[in-house]
Formats: C-alpha cells, structure tokens, sequence
C-alpha cells in the first residue's frame, strides 16, 4: 500500500477548484481507496481550499487568534457573540460566512477583541463568573502592544 496524491476538480458551495487529494493505493488489489483518517484530511484541504480562495481564514488561522489569548473555542465564541459551539465547527468542520470572518479578524488585534468582549460581558458571566471575565479581560490587555 502506498499513498498517491493527485490534483482533482472539486465543486464545495458553488465554487469549482482544484485541490491536492490523497488516497491509499492498494497494489495488489490494483485500488484507491481512503480511510476515515484520510478522508476527513481531504475534506479539510477542499474547505480550506475555498476559504484561501474566498480571502477567509483557515481553520488554523480561527484556532490561533483564539490560542493567542489562552481561549477555550466556547469561550472564545462566547466573546464574539456567537454560538457557543460555532467556533469548534469552524476549527474542525464548516467554513464561516463572510460575516462571521470579519468578526474573527477583529480579533487578531487585542484592543478590537477587548471591545467585542465588553459587549458580551453578560453572556460571558452567566456561562462562567464575572472573576473569569475580568481575568480574560486582563490577557486580552496583554496583547495590546503586541497586536499582529
């Protein structure tokens, strides 16, 4: 057995592209063939495809800015003002709308997060405690000489 890789046409939401694929070839059975691994590996190259070629962020992307702040992906959704589960799909398995990603970027820079958190201080607090929030707070702050 061993891996092949070859550039296919894909049709993902209405937009037709060409991605870089893998597949298991098994020689003595002379087929392709993938895993749940694999596939799961394709499908997130095809949606990170799209989103390159939609100037949205790649899923990594999304889990950087939130690791940059020592964030949870329901925390860091929560701050956003966004589903409580919509970051951990957009880190693994859907790729955000426009309006979603705008918000996103907003975070890479503390001082725009700081104010995204601010507006969902109430939501934040019931989910966790007011001293969590002002602990969050205070890392975001960190950031602001350090904006990227």
């Amino acid at each position: 057995m061993k891996k092949v890789i070859r550039v296919e046409e894909v049709e993902f939401k209405n937009s037709v592209f060409n991605v870089e694929l893998e597949y298991y070839y098994d020689e003595d059975l002379e087929e392709e063939y993938v895993d749940v691994n694999l596939g799961n590996d394709n499908l997130r190259k095809i949606r990170n495809e799209y989103r390159r070629i939609n100037d949205l962020l790649l899923d990594y992307n999304i889990k950087q800015i939130r690791e940059k702040y020592d964030l949870s992906q329901k925390e860091f959704a929560i701050l956003l003002g966004f589903g409580e589960i919509t970051i951990t799909r957009y880190e693994s398995k859907t790729v955000q709308e426009k309006a979603h990603d705008e918000i996103i970027r907003k975070a890479k820079d503390a001082e725009e997060f700081y104010k995204l958190a601010l507006k969902n201080k109430e939501k934040y607090v019931k989910e966790y405690s007011e001293l969590k929030y002002n602990k969050v707070l205070a890392e975001i702050k960190k950031h602001f000489s350090t904006n990227n």
